[in-house]
């Protein structure tokens, strides 16, 4: 199966973006440090409930994902995950990594 979908036939896209509010941001975001100053550190968390026939109990699979940029090489690696608040980043300069995965 690696390589292959478990449900071909069954999925669904989400056609919007996310938005939130200056408030929102003012008060959730966080000291990117020296470089980055106030930021936020977007995680994308996605999640499939199922069951199968044979089963009398629903499984779940999984991941998490890490939203990075590479717009300025100064910054070091591990700061790149944070976005300052404010600085627009080519979306060229931002990819998705695979932080972690689960099946149960």
């Amino acid at each position: 199966m690696w390589g292959t979908s478990a449900f071909p036939t069954y999925w669904l896209e989400f056609p919007f973006g996310i938005y939130w509010t200056p408030e929102q941001i003012n008060n959730g975001s966080l000291d990117g440090g020296v470089d980055l100053g106030k930021s936020i550190y977007p995680v994308l968390i996605e999640c499939v409930a199922y069951r199968y026939p044979s089963s009398d109990r629903p499984h779940h699979a999984g991941s998490v994902y890490i939203l990075s940029h590479s717009d300025d090489p100064n910054i070091q690696e591990a700061g790149r995950v944070f976005f300052s608040i404010g600085k627009t980043i080519p979306k060229d300069k931002m990819v998705l990594l695979k932080a972690a995965q689960y099946v149960d």
